[in-house]
């Protein structure tokens, strides 16, 4: 019956404009100005018919018939009226109203729980990908491993999954306890590019035991199955995963058959030399597509970079290296910049905290005045001292492409410190003002015929 009257359009019936109750007016657009979720109501008026008719439809929605035949007005104030507490899977596949999802979002996080979901917002799948995304992370986390409270749940992991898949491009998991099977879960979500998790729990009490933190040998071979087959995955992020050297070449047996990753995370991790001269074979093969490599916080030490600047002699594509707080200590750090200094494509690397001294520097310099590449480097929390300091400014004065480095926490006097950065930010904003700006759309000229 509600749904009936959804078709017919009402009429002003209180007569022309000179009659009209100016109160009446006025209470009009107070109701107007009411949000449709709000719990004010409403005095003075009674509501028209339609508004009755779509209040009906969206009270019992998960009874009612497909809106889609109606006018698109007439839908949207339906939607308007519903409730953000709707079953997901009533209202995953039936609205796709993204003030809807928005408004399902507010009330479920905080501004400060949303973060940077306004910019995801404005991408594919909008604040109805943003809803879908966040829930299928909470859901994960809240996952138990190997106990009876978790049973039910990994059942409906599945059904949720596929529920989602359209509008599931980015997963960011916090804490996972529960170890599912990867090659299945990629598979549930074909359009997943995206994947951050890193296993453990935060709190365990008097509960502690080792098994519940880090990721296990099966996980790895579970990725190392999907990085073989994924068509979709561009960024893969494992931090604080207890990852070794046995670990990591589990991946790896992934890894150098995938051509999709360009984003690789390993950070805070235990990867030893072993792993790091492992990891460093898949940057020489051909068809290589990491672009950007975080190897912060491991156990790599002088023999791990002497391995890894070798095999960056001719890379390409690797554009951004971190390997801070690693003490490679000041010969690995030589041996590292002797095997980069053949390399056309790093323009930013991280190598604070690593026990770099006065034959880095030195080695550094020789690299600074015949590079043209780098334009980003973090050198802080070493211990080259005043001479280095000095070392390294007259480099810059001789290189052309720095814009940027951090000697912060080195020993570097504050004078020579100021002069480094005031010579790279002149370089900087040189740079940008040289940098030619191009017209907008609304500028370029109409083709003709248009």
């Amino acid at each position: 019956m509600a749904m009936h009257w959804m078709k017919r359009r009402t009429t002003n019936a209180s007569g022309g404009g000179n009659d009209v109750n100016f109160f009446h007016t006025i209470r009009e657009r107070e109701r107007e100005l009411h949000k449709p979720n709000s719990s004010v109501k409403t005095s003075y008026f009674t509501p028209s018919l339609v508004e009755i008719c779509a209040r009906t439809i969206a009270a019992d929605f998960e009874n009612q018939p497909p809106i889609e035949h109606i006018d698109s007005s007439l839908q949207q104030l339906v939607v308007s009226f519903l409730s953000t507490n709707l079953p997901i899977q009533v209202a995953v596949p039936r609205v796709e109203s993204q003030d809807y999802w928005k408004a399902c979002c507010e009330a479920r996080w905080s501004l400060g729980k949303l973060g940077d979901s306004k910019i995801t917002s404005k991408e594919e799948g909008g604040w109805k990908r943003v809803y879908l995304e966040r829930n299928l992370e909470e859901f994960l986390e809240a996952l138990e491993d190997e106990y009876p409270d978790g049973v039910d749940s990994k059942i409906q992991l599945p059904k949720l999954a596929e529920l989602s898949a359209p509008w599931v491009y980015k997963l960011c998991v916090g804490r996972l306890k529960c170890h599912i099977s990867l090659p299945d879960f990629f598979d549930w979500l074909p359009k997943l590019s995206s994947f951050k998790v890193s296993y453990g729990v935060l709190t365990t009490g008097m509960n502690f035991e080792f098994r519940l933190f880090g990721i296990r040998q099966a996980d790895c071979l579970g990725f190392a199955e999907v990085l073989r087959h994924t068509k979709t995955l561009t960024s893969l992020s494992l931090p604080e995963n207890q990852i070794d050297g046995d670990k990591l070449k589990a991946i790896i047996t992934g890894l150098v058959r995938n051509y999709t990753i360009t984003h690789l995370d390993l950070s805070h991790n235990k990867i030893d030399d072993g792993g790091i001269k492992a990891l460093a074979t898949l940057l020489i093969r051909k068809k290589q597509t990491i672009v950007s490599l975080n190897l912060a916080d491991n156990n790599m030490r002088c023999e791990g970079a002497k391995s890894l600047g070798r095999n960056l002699k001719g890379n390409t594509t690797l554009t951004d290296l971190n390997i801070r707080l690693n003490r490679i200590g000041d010969d690995g750090g030589k041996f590292f910049l002797d095997g980069i200094k053949e390399n056309t494509a790093l323009q930013e690397v991280n190598m604070s905290s690593n026990d770099l001294g006065a034959e880095f520097v030195k080695t550094l310099a020789e690299l600074l005045r015949t590079n043209t590449t780098l334009t980003k480097l973090d050198i802080t929390a070493n211990s080259y001292g005043e001479d280095g300091g000095k070392v390294l400014l007259d480099a810059i004065e001789q290189n052309t492409s720095l814009l940027w480095m951090d000697t912060r926490m080195s020993g570097v006097n504050e004078k020579d410190k100021q002069e480094i950065n005031d010579a790279l930010k002149k370089r900087a904003n040189a740079k940008a003002r040289a940098k030619p700006i191009s017209a907008p759309p609304s500028a370029k000229e109409t083709p003709k015929g248009e």
